[in-house]
């Protein structure tokens, strides 16, 4: 309600029978704003000008920077715990390009918003729901406002950590990802294969007599069977399974169980096998143009394999014994796949 001053009795009496508030002639718009808990967003301050933050607020920013190169998703959640301490909200929301995390209650009545931005413009968006205890005020939404502009600088960090992690773990000529995404991986999936108890088969393996290959052809055409032979074998495995150039004319497969065996009944190193197999027809047909008709079918491999935990617990000792075998096959007449002990 608005009234004169001289009615502020007839508005005490209305409240008693449903109204909610009053305010009295003559008013400015912010009095309205803080009695029906609305805010009106200024401009996007400076973030030198960012209003004072609590402990709590530094803690979870400083957790949301260390999350830089984790999983976006939780990066998101970081970040909206701390937009939803930072604002004393129920309930707040981080939402970016479709994917959205939240922290406190679900907001589905937004009562706060503002906009998330990059150097191509809107990404996204912050939102809170009602504030525990009182309305929100001026200083809170423009609390929101500061809190945008650091999330999006927050968000260009790790979207450019990502690109440079990409670029540190990718080899440039096959495009596979290299010796050190592989031990990366490998300790975490050993991690994970003992806690769940399901096994792990290494390949590794090499590229039979490629040093001719560069020596007669040249070192485009040397590239060109490194890359091929890459894709080759990623498409013959799983998404999961690790497909790597270790260095070299050298190459290491970790296949690995995510979601149970390939088919019911199967083992490691079996199923690992019959990819192999699968992947050694191809080669005897796959085209290499710069080697011309002649190369077609010529290309051969030679590799070795170990499974943990069998013969093998930890991942320097898995590629150890993996190598092992990969060096009986080449001793042997080459293009054939050895297990430990064992030759198939």
């Amino acid at each position: 309600l608005c009234c004169a001053p001289e009615s502020e009795p007839i508005a005490r009496r209305a409240m008693k029978n449903g109204a909610n508030d009053y305010i009295l002639l003559p008013i400015e718009g912010d009095e309205i704003d803080a009695a029906v808990g609305y805010v009106r967003l200024r401009s996007t301050p400076s973030l030198t000008a960012l209003p004072p933050v609590s402990t709590q607020e530094l803690i979870l920013l400083s957790a949301s920077l260390a999350n830089l190169g984790a999983k976006p998703m939780v990066l998101l959640e970081k970040l909206a715990a701390l937009v939803h301490t930072a604002l004393g909200a129920r309930g707040a929301m981080v939402i970016v390009e479709g994917a959205a995390a939240s922290s406190g209650e679900l907001v589905t009545k937004p009562v706060l918003s503002a906009a998330l931005t990059s150097e191509s413009g809107v990404i996204g968006q912050l939102t809170v729901g009602e504030r525990l205890g009182r309305p929100y005020t001026l200083d809170d939404a423009q609390k929101l406002t500061h809190y945008a502009a650091v999330v999006s600088h927050i968000l260009a960090a790790a979207s450019k950590h990502r690109q440079w992690r990409q670029l540190a773990v990718t080899d440039e000529c096959s495009g596979l990802p290299n010796r050190r995404f592989l031990r990366e991986e490998l300790t975490s999936i050993l991690a994970r294969a003992q806690a769940e108890h399901f096994p792990v088969t290494l390949l590794f393996f090499d590229l039979d007599d490629f040093k001719t290959y560069n020596d007669r052809f040249g070192h485009d055409v040397g590239d060109e069977i490194i890359r091929v032979t890459g894709q080759l074998f990623r498409r013959h495995c799983r998404e999961q399974d690790i497909v790597t150039r270790y260095g070299g004319d050298e190459f290491a497969v970790v296949f690995w169980d995510r979601e149970g065996p390939r088919t019911a009944g199967s083992k490691h190193p079996q199923c690992a096998l019959s990819i192999l197999d699968r992947v050694k027809s191809a080669l005897r047909t796959e085209p290499f143009p710069l080697l011309g008709s002649e190369g077609q079918g010529r290309l051969t491999i030679s590799g070795g394999l170990a499974t943990y935990p069998w013969d093998a617990m930890t991942p320097d000792d898995l590629l150890k014994r993996a190598d092992e075998a990969l060096l009986a096959a080449k001793r042997d007449a080459k293009n054939r796949i050895y297990l430990i002990g064992d030759a198939t």
